[in-house]
């Protein structure tokens, strides 16, 4: 095996030296404009750009820059950078509530200098139909927003029949109870649950639409359809932003989208001038990895707008031009078992995996270092059971890492009646085999196929099944798989809505095998209420145990990021902990060299 992965990297750097020409040359004369060129690897550009669509390949990408979101979050200070909201405020301090309100009081002050893209401004209207739709599935027929509206005490129906029983949102148009003056003309308020991070989903996920277009949705055309009207076709085809780019909609296609700065965009650097030096983007579709990879060496792109493989790693950094910059990841790939299947997709292997001895089992089973070093080639860090990453200043660094015993693994399996029987070479219990499939994405393939080296030493089977397209809608939401790897990121900004969506809400969430455990789900839920921001970091940790206990989601690694950028035709790259060099800091720090 190591012996083909040798040959297989020669064979990629000898391609590398015959189709180098003169990538050595400087690229940054002959550049025929100023706009930064993005390589993008899938299998085509979406020809519209629906602005929740919040997992379709390069949308979320172009729409973030597109349109705006309140407010962004700075991790490392744990604060709310300003966007449209310009400031935001506890009413009452949530420690100050009385016991009896069920609701905390958020007063939010738009930037009154924001603009969308025609040059109206930015107003509480278009803040109030954004967030009025997306906690209504009868008008925006998506899932996502539910969620992300989750801790909003704006109530519709739960019929879903479109009656707003409870309003959550307030602004001058729309009072409430409110009394508003004329200087409050750019104040909303927002009533939430009391959750110290109810409102980060609220403030840094939902992307603002514009009223003055969107106001045409209702029950009869929804605004996630896969059959539109020729005017909302329009408005998907032809984004109205309030972002610092717009979408150059005569010169992009399926295989290139060129994105245009906003010189009007009300967000300026710190000197007061214009905050994205980049005049525009442009992304390039390629279909394959090598391709791409090449292309960055001829100097026909900036950068790679993904990890490139560790295996080209080398090859690239002998260009003088090209650099890669490597960081960590901070999602954790986690081998997700089946531990609640429904009726409907049970199987006699899939009742198996409710056993907590086999749960444990398998977990004694992985080796985090070999998959590492042998699907990773070492570009990635192991992960304790709690699956937070180790460089989250929140990680619960008392649990130890998981070690692989074989040996105890299997005496647990022998103890708890899973043999193996004479002629075979896998165990089974009571005439069931332990043969599990692993539904994935074709780019997880090699991981599994070192799974299955590790499986097969505890006398267990591991098939690869191929997701598909949409595994996440088709399999993993019906709960109709074994086993599958699952990327895991819990935040400070997140954990309040993803702790609930991975171990406790079932259905349509991240809790893929749909766990079941009402210790767990009371704990999150104190977590989440918890006014006492120091036992809300306590709890924080505790779940880290508790889910490490669970053998539910068995972390397998954090891979790193391999970021491929060319420092010829553009300065000011920033490298940024947990994100590609393709960063927000890059874009506003990036200039042309002369």
């Amino acid at each position: 095996m190591k012996k083909n992965r040798i040959l297989l990297l020669l064979l990629i750097i000898s391609m590398g030296i015959l189709l180098t020409g003169c990538n050595q040359n400087d690229k940054s004369d002959s550049r025929s404009d100023d706009s930064l060129y993005v390589g993008y690897i899938s299998a085509g550009f979406p020809a519209v750009f629906m602005p929740w669509l919040s997992n379709q390949g390069i949308s979320p990408t172009v729409s973030s820059m597109i349109y705006s979101t309140l407010f962004s979050y700075d991790e490392e200070n744990d604060e709310f950078l300003p966007v449209l909201g310009k400031s935001w405020e506890y009413v009452v301090e949530p420690d100050q509530v009385p016991q009896d309100q069920d609701y905390l009081e958020v007063r939010v002050e738009i930037d009154e200098l924001a603009t969308w893209s025609n040059g109206t401004p930015v107003t509480t209207e278009d803040i109030y139909l954004t967030f009025d739709l997306a906690s209504d599935f009868s008008r925006s027929n998506h899932a996502g927003t539910l969620a992300w509206t989750g801790d909003l005490k704006h109530d519709y129906n739960a019929d879903r029949s479109g009656e707003l029983v409870r309003q959550g949102i307030f602004t001058v148009n729309h009072p409430g109870d409110y009394e508003f003056t004329e200087e409050d003309s750019n104040v909303v308020y927002f009533h939430v649950d009391k959750v110290l991070g109810a409102i980060t989903p609220l403030f840094t996920t939902i992307l603002i639409l514009p009223e003055q277009e969107y106001n045409i949705i209702s029950q009869e055309l929804k605004l996630n359809t896969t059959s539109p009207t020729e005017e909302l076709m329009y408005l998907f085809k032809n984004p109205m932003g309030s972002g610092p780019f717009t979408l150059n909609v005569d010169n992009s296609g399926p295989g290139v989208i060129v994105l245009e700065r906003r010189d009007d965009y009300h967000l300026k650097d710190d000197d007061g001038g214009i905050l994205y030096k980049v005049e525009g983007i442009k992304f390039i579709n390629y279909l394959d990895e090598i391709v791409a990879i090449n292309a960055i060496k001829e100097g026909d792109i900036d950068v790679i707008n993904s990890s490139v493989s560790n295996i080209y790693v080398d090859n690239l950094s002998e260009n003088e031009n090209v650099s890669v910059d490597t960081s960590s990841s901070a999602y954790v790939q986690a081998l997700t078992l089946n531990v609640n299947v429904p009726e409907k997709y049970s199987t006699p292997e899939r009742e198996l995996l409710k056993d907590p001895i086999l749960r444990e089992a398998i977990k004694l089973a992985i080796d985090q270092e070999y998959l590492i070093s042998e699907s990773l080639d070492g570009q990635g860090s192991m992960v304790r059971g709690g699956l937070f990453d180790e460089n989250n200043k929140y990680v619960n660094d008392t649990l130890p890492f998981n070690k692989i015993d074989l040996a105890k693994a299997n005496q647990l399996l022998d103890a708890a009646g899973y043999l193996v029987e004479d002629g075979d070479k896998f165990r089974s219990k009571d005439g069931v085999s332990l043969r599990f499939e692993i539904t994935s994405n074709p780019g997880l393939k090699t991981t599994i196929n070192y799974i299955q080296v590790l499986f097969e030493q505890v006398g267990i089977e591991i098939v690869y099944h191929e997701g598909g397209n949409n595994a996440t809608k088709d399999y993993f939401y019906l709960g109709d798989f074994d086993m599958t790897i699952q990327g895991v990121s819990f935040i400070m900004s997140n954990v309040d809505m993803m702790m609930r969506a991975h171990f406790v809400t079932v259905g349509y969430s991240s809790n893929y095998g749909r766990v079941v455990d009402e210790d767990l789900a009371a704990k999150v839920n104190e977590m989440r209420s918890t006014l006492n921001y120091d036992r809300k970091i306590e709890l924080i940790k505790e779940l880290q145990s508790d889910i490490a206990a669970l053998n539910y989601k068995i972390p397998l690694y954090t891979s790193s990021m391999s970021s491929a950028y060319r420092t010829d035709v553009f300065s000011g790259w920033v490298s940024v902990k947990g994100t590609g060099i393709y960063n927000d800091e890059s874009l506003q720090n990036l200039t042309r060299r002369q």
